[in-house]
Order: C-alpha cells, then structure tokens, then sequence
C-alpha cells in the first residue's frame, strides 16, 4: 500500500514538473527584449513574466486538482504579478529603484499576513482548536509587525534615501529571519518535495 501510495504522489510530482517546465518555456518565449530597453526594464519585463508564469502554473494545478495549492498561496502569487507589473512601470519610467515599488511589495506582505490571521480565526471559529491559540497570535503578531513596517515605510515617502535604504536593508532581513524561523520550523529535509512551489 505504502509503495502505491508512493508511486502515486511521485507521477503527481512528475505530472506537475512537467507542467511547471512548459509554463516556464511558454513565459520565456514570451519576453522579447524590445529594441533599445534599458537593462533595468528588461529584468523588471523578465520578473513580471516570470511571476505571470508561476500563477500560471499553481493555476492550472488548481484546475487539475482542485485546491491542491490553497487560496493563500494563489493570492500571494497573485500579489507577486501585481509588485512585478509595478517593478516594470517604474522601470519604463526610468525609476527602476522606485520606493513606492517597496511600499506597494509591504502592502501585500500585510495583506497575506492578515489574510493568514483572518484564516486561522475563521478556522477556529468553525471548530474551536484547530489552530492553537499560539499560533493564531503569532499571526496575529506577524501581521501587525508588517502593519508598522509599511507604516514606517509611508513614513519615508518624502525622506532621504539613505534613511528609505535603511528601511528596505531592515525589511529585507526580517524577511531572511522570517525564511530561517520557518525552515527551523520544518525539521530535517524530508524525502518528498513540493514541486508546485518551484
């Protein structure tokens, strides 16, 4: 039973990787470097698409599988292509290292920190311990350490740029911290490997 089991998930790991690479091909075809575009707005061009093709493909698992990647996650994609479009704009205006570009990246982190919080209460609600009290306040904690950052971020709209550096630095490595805490949280590598998610 264990070796069906096994051999199911991994043509489901295979049938997905396959998936995924033709995504990838299609969204490469599809970013042809426009005559004289500078390399800020080629890479940002090469972002969007790539983040178009990564919605694309956790899209498309969905219709396969329905809700084999969660709404959380599909949004978050989502979001991704909204902070890649608004990359390549202010790239196409000539501000490629544009700070509402990092603001408009905070506002989506809140938005999926709340989004996340919202879940686990709603969770909760439908069925009291689903998601332990601990948890629901981490993220409940998350989500409002993203609130005061974009708040800190708005703050320095109209400040200098080595103080808008400081704050992308900071936000930059609470994001590693936030990465490092959730690998810490998985344990040892396990021998299964989400394909979706790459």
């Amino acid at each position: 039973m264990k070796l069906n089991l096994w051999l199911v998930v991994l043509s489901l790991g295979m049938g997905l990787a396959l998936i995924s690479i033709s995504v990838a091909q299609t969204a490469v075809e599809t970013v042809p470097a426009q005559s004289g575009e500078n390399l800020d707005v080629q890479y940002a061009r090469a972002q969007l698409a790539l983040a178009e093709a990564n919605l694309k493909r956790v899209e498309q698992i969905n219709q396969q599988v329905a809700r084999a990647v969660s709404g959380k996650v599909v949004d978050e994609y989502r979001s991704d292509v909204d902070v890649a479009r608004a990359r390549l704009d202010a790239a196409t205006r000539g501000d490629s290292d544009s700070f509402q570009v990092w603001l408009r990246g905070a506002e989506a982190s809140l938005k999926s920190a709340e989004r996340a919080w919202h879940n686990a209460t709603v969770a909760n609600q439908h069925m009291a311990g689903t998601i332990e009290s601990v948890d629901v306040e981490r993220l409940r904690l998350r989500a409002e350490v993203y609130r005061i950052d974009l708040e800190r971020g708005r703050a320095l709209a109209g400040g200098t740029r080595e103080a808008q550096l400081q704050w992308r630095v900071r936000m930059l490595s609470d994001e590693v911290d936030r990465l490092n805490e959730a690998v810490f949280r998985m344990g040892p590598p396990r021998s299964s490997y989400f394909f979706w998610r790459y």
